[in-house]
C-alpha cells in the first residue's frame, strides 16, 4: 500500500509504531517523529516534528506502568533489544 501511495506523487502521512516499517519505507519516505518522555506514570510529548523515525520504545515502558507481570515486560524488553540488534524478530511460542 505505501508503495502504491508513493507512486501517486501525492503527499502521504502513515503514522506507525512498527520499527519494520519505517526501515522498509525509507528510500519512498522521510521519517519523522515525536519525542516522548515517561514522568511520574504519565507519557509526555514534545509536539515537535523531529527528523528520522523513533529510537524509543515507550509500549513496554507503559505497560510496566500499568502493573503487568515482569516476566512479561522483561521478555518483551528482551525481544525489542534483540531485534535492535539483529534486526530480525525471534518467533514465539503461543500458551495454549
Amino acid at each position: 500500500m505505501m508503495e502504491w501511495l508513493a507512486s501517486n506523487k501525492g503527499m502521504n502521512i502513515i503514522a506507525s509504531h512498527d520499527i519494520e516499517l519505517t526501515e522498509m519505507a525509507r528510500s519512498a519516505y522521510t521519517n519523522y517523529h515525536f519525542r516522548e518522555s515517561i514522568e511520574n506514570g504519565k507519557v509526555l510529548f514534545d509536539y515537535t516534528v523531529h527528523l528520522g523515525p523513533s529510537e524509543t520504545r515507550n509500549a513496554i515502558k507503559l505497560l510496566e506502568i500499568l502493573g503487568y507481570p515482569e516476566s512479561v515486560t522483561d521478555k518483551a524488553n528482551t525481544l525489542a533489544e534483540n531485534f535492535t540488534h539483529r534486526r530480525e524478530w525471534e518467533a514465539i511460542g503461543l500458551v495454549k
